[in-house]
């Protein structure tokens, strides 16, 4: 495994790295062998407590520039971003295991997007007047909510990030960011990136450490007005519970179970290779990732060879090597706990095609890495249609009729990702209209772009990213004036 430089160890604070005594550290390792990459500086209370101050003391100076300034800013970030665009791909392939294909070729390029959709939004967030009564003016106004706490998730570290922040700032927001324990390095690399745009200080502040302690803390402090999490369930719903200490905003974007349906009628090749990449795309750690296929019955017996012999084609190994597809997942703990569902799959009446373990030898067998795995004839009460696995996983289902297929793929708790392969307009649209989940891909899965947004159903979260959506519901808010013309 190759060494990427790491150049910042501690956390970014009103403009400055900034250290601190009172932390500790802790260990970021390498899931493609194990090894420690570096310790990090943890962020103490106080420290959060400094960066708040900051961020508070920046929002009057960053709302004082004119539109067209805050979208210059953001442009510049973009551009400093694509300028680093080698350097960032391989330090999140290096932390995170994600295939650099996929890091160089398609993370940062998509995050400087974001930020180049959002340099459109500054002069773009404006109310109405209502014309009500001639002797009032009555009229709405959009504000920023003020300060956001960002605690991002370690699947997507960079994109992610640029996800939140870039929206944020560019409705007025200071924000304060806290990465993901395991995979910290490129999200502090931002601030660098922020002091090239010449962002003011304290608008932007990257915290590092663990979530049990700096994440919640984020999450229930007084002065953060909103909070923005993504990951898993449970600990969402701590958030939740923390933000709402003092009524926070919050957006949640948690698990998902994405269920793709494959009717009869559908180009049976293209949507046996959409489903089998879909399923081991960044190591099925994408919370839209397809993990429950439903097969029409008329097709079953060519449909799963067909995607069997798909995933079997996939590469698994060296994450820098450009032909990988499957890297490791990004953690010894995660991978135990995709190997524990997958041995509790094996003791149900579920048929193992594929996989279904770690591989054995040399060099892989020291790195995270689990191999493709492909379940037949899955009960859809057991747990591995019920839980998120968050692996290289795929659960085979059967049906005949389309209605039994969505009622059944709406029979789990989460609701955040969705997909048919149909060429029958009468399939696609009863889909849409009865699916639940906020999204919904027909012919096509894992499709997303900044301008269109998206967001979850029942436990896969709540509140909108990305678009002019986002911007209006998530970070800003509503002030209605009335004003007498009579006085």
């Amino acid at each position: 495994m190759r060494n990427i430089e790491v150049r910042y160890k501690q956390a970014f604070v009103n403009g400055k790295y900034t250290g601190d005594p009172k932390g500790g550290k802790f260990p970021v390792y390498c899931p493609a062998d194990g090894s420690q990459i570096c310790e990090i500086e943890k962020s103490s209370n106080s420290l959060v407590d400094m960066a708040v101050e900051a961020a508070r003391a920046a929002l009057p100076v960053w709302n004082s520039y004119s539109a067209e300034k805050k979208s210059a800013i953001l442009r510049k970030v973009a551009e400093a971003i694509r300028k680093r665009n080698d350097w960032i791909g391989e330090l999140e392939t290096y932390n995170t295991g994600i295939p650099v294909a996929t890091t160089k070729g398609h993370f940062a390029n998509r995050s400087a997007f974001l930020f180049e959709y959002f340099s459109g939004m500054p002069d773009k967030l404006h109310g109405r007047v209502v014309p009500i009564d001639p002797n009032y003016q009555s009229m709405t106004i959009r504000e920023p909510l003020g300060v956001v706490g960002i605690l991002l998730p370690w699947n997507a570290p960079f994109p992610e990030l640029c996800l939140s922040v870039s929206a944020s700032i560019a409705c007025g927001n200071a924000v304060i960011v806290k990465p993901a324990s395991d995979t910290p390095l490129t999200a502090l690399v931002f601030g660098e990136i922020c002091n090239e745009a010449e962002i003011p200080p304290g608008l932007v502040n990257i915290l590092p450490g663990l979530g049990s302690e700096t994440g919640m803390y984020i999450a229930s402090h007084p002065d953060i007005n909103k909070v923005s999490f993504t990951g898993g369930v449970e600990t969402g719903r701590q958030v939740y519970i923390a933000g709402a200490s003092n009524f926070k905003s919050c957006t949640l974007e948690l698990g998902g179970k994405t269920p793709v349906i494959v009717c009869e009628d559908a180009d049976l090749e293209f949507a046996a290779a959409q489903v089998s990449f879909s399923s081991v795309r960044n190591s099925g750690q994408i919370c839209t990732a397809a993990s429950r296929l439903f097969v029409q019955n008329s097709i079953a017996k060519t449909f799963v060879p067909a995607v069997l012999e798909k995933m079997k084609g996939y590469q698994i190994g060296d994450p820098f090597d450009p032909k990988t597809v499957l890297g490791p997942l990004v953690s010894k703990r995660h991978r135990d706990s995709v190997l524990a569902h997958i041995e509790r799959g094996k003791k149900t009446s579920a048929k193992l095609l594929l996989g279904g373990n770690a591989p054995a030898e040399a060099p892989l067998k020291d790195g995270y890495f689990v191999n493709p795995t492909l379940f037949d004839e899955v009960d859809h009460s057991c747990p591995l249609a019920q839980e998120e696995i968050f692996g290289p996983v795929l659960s085979v289902f059967r049906f005949d009729k389309l209605e039994e297929a969505v009622k059944t793929a709406n029979d789990v708790k989460f609701g955040l990702g969705s997909a048919i392969f149909t060429s029958s307009i009468k399939n696609s649209q009863y889909f849409m209209d009865n699916i639940e989940a906020g999204l919904a891909w027909v012919n096509c899965i894992n499709l997303s772009n900044p301008a269109i947004s998206h967001g979850g159903y029942k436990d896969s979260g709540t509140g909108i990213q990305n678009g002019m959506d986002a911007a209006l519901y998530s970070y800003t808010r509503n002030k209605t004036v009335w004003v007498n013309k009579g006085i």
